[in-house]
């Protein structure tokens, strides 16, 4: 049995501490813990009792393996303000989840995730066209649920990585993803911003990545960011309804019945307006100084109902009947508290009558042919 030094340096940033602050916590040498993080020395059995017991975590956080290797790197929603100590902290969190969805949903028969756009489709336009052809939408129909889009082809969703105590994670993050051609089970994680527009064009925008980047292919951050928004916006707001309703005379009021519509928010519409033509750069920087001093930003009018994710739950509840989220926990090494936090299952659980029999995330061909009947 032999213990995984880099998982060290994951608890350093799932905690957010220095190799100092850490070393402390279980009276160690830093100097001594940073060679272990190095792989210049041994990770014990001692070491990592003192960490779990110290920092309430498993020990098999140190030794459970993760599925799936080589992964692209992890594509975020983020602002500029970030900081490099936020984003290490996000992205082990992320690792996280992905090893608990995957490890969860390998003992399920649910849907396995299959690209809706052609691997060669690098336009965002067309790709979120054939996305939409894809789940059975038509030319000018409204997304009701992106997240039950997704789950329904086999990726999961978690809409809140990071626990609401750090807030300033969630202010400054909005979703992740780590594409990888590898993994047919991936996983999309959102940062709760408390508004589901938002939300909406967040799990838009990581389907934009989990289409464009699987392939480890080399582009510009800011491109591939650039990209991802621009199909998010163009699969919640098609080419055909934005060049119906917006035109450079529609007044910043005109967005929200944009927005009642098709569950988009009113900056994000505006921007689409810019992005096919349909209004100029002045209109477009005259409405969002409107937006703005209305205060918007923050507090757009026209409320969009937060969605919920169903498959990471079921498929917890699938792979682990009894004591769903210590038994989780035990086989994933991940911290209870955290797999409650991502799920809405209780830390401590009490067994399952039975196993869902008839899960409330349906396969993609069964949603389409129950609509066909």
């Amino acid at each position: 049995m032999k213990y995984r030094n880099e998982r060290v340096a994951d608890l350093r940033h799932l905690l957010r501490m220095t190799q100092g602050e850490l070393a402390a916590s279980v009276e160690m040498n830093a100097s001594y813990l940073s060679k272990i993080e190095n792989d210049q020395r041994v990770l014990t059995k001692d070491i990592v009792t003192k960490l779990a017991l110290r920092h309430r975590i498993p020990t098999s956080f140190f030794l459970t393996a993760d599925p799936i290797d080589n992964f692209a790197a992890p594509t975020f929603r983020k602002k500029a303000s970030s900081t490099v100590k936020e984003s290490r902290y996000v992205e082990v969190l992320q690792k996280l989840a992905m090893r608990l969805f995957h490890i969860a949903s390998l003992d399920t028969d649910y849907t396995k995730w299959t690209s809706p756009v052609a691997d060669n489709v690098t336009d965002p336009e067309e790709a979120a066209k054939q996305a939409r052809e894809f789940f059975g939408l038509g030319p000018t129909d409204a997304v009701r649920n992106v997240t039950r889009l997704l789950e329904r082809n086999g990726a999961g969703v978690i809409t809140n990585l990071s626990p609401a105590t750090i807030e300033e994670v969630s202010l400054n993050h909005h979703g992740i993803t780590r594409p990888s051609a590898q993994d047919d089970r991936p996983l999309v994680a959102l940062f709760d911003s408390g508004r589901g527009d938002v939300n909406r064009l967040t799990t838009a925008h990581e389907l934009g990545h989990l289409i464009f980047d699987a392939q480890g292919e080399r582009i510009e951050t800011r491109a591939q960011e650039a990209r991802a928004f621009r199909f998010g916006g163009a699969f919640l707001l098609p080419q055909e309804v934005a060049r119906e309703w917006i035109s450079h005379d529609l007044p910043l009021s005109g967005y929200l019945a944009i927005k009642a519509q098709y569950g988009i928010s009113v900056s994000a519409a505006i921007r689409r307006g810019k992005d096919l033509g349909l209004i100029d750069h002045d209109r477009y920087r005259s409405l969002m100084i409107q937006h703005s001093t209305r205060g918007w930003r923050h507090n757009e009018p026209g409320n969009v109902e937060p969605e919920t994710a169903l498959l990471v739950p079921q498929a917890l509840r699938h792979a682990w009947p009894t004591n769903t989220v210590p038994s989780a926990a035990t086989a994933t090494g991940i911290p209870a508290r955290l797999i409650s936090e991502w799920s809405g299952l209780p830390e401590s659980s009490t067994p399952s009558p039975q196993r869902d029999e008839n899960p409330g995330v349906i396969s993609l061909a069964d949603a389409r042919a129950k609509r066909a009947a």
